[in-house]
């Protein structure tokens, strides 16, 4: 992510701790926002993202490890995986033991 003024108040006002393929719509969202947020698929699909510590990189759903998210890269996993949010840093944190239900 860029730094700027721009991007922390976007960050602040909206974001908080959230990232921008988890933030969850709220009453009080500008209209603005809000419309953003419809759109915010195409936004993930043509984003590239550097992983660094992997603390802002979703597990299944960013595109870090190969050309496509792990999440249709394998979707019987990701179906399985109680965590669909899981990032990174957590991943390897819990040294890979994710929890899968049926």
């Amino acid at each position: 992510m860029e730094h700027g003024v721009w991007q922390e108040i976007v960050k602040a006002k909206y974001l908080s701790s959230d990232l921008v393929s988890t933030v969850k719509w709220k009453v009080n969202d500008s209209p603005v926002w809000k419309d953003l947020l419809q759109i915010r698929h195409i936004y993930l699909r043509g984003r590239s993202i550097k992983t660094r510590n992997g603390a802002n990189t979703l597990l299944w759903k960013d595109v870090w490890l190969d050309s496509q998210p792990l999440c249709i890269l394998q979707p019987v996993l990701f179906d399985l995986c109680s965590d669909k949010n899981i990032t990174v840093l957590y991943f390897i944190q819990k040294l890979g033991k994710i929890q899968f239900q049926r």
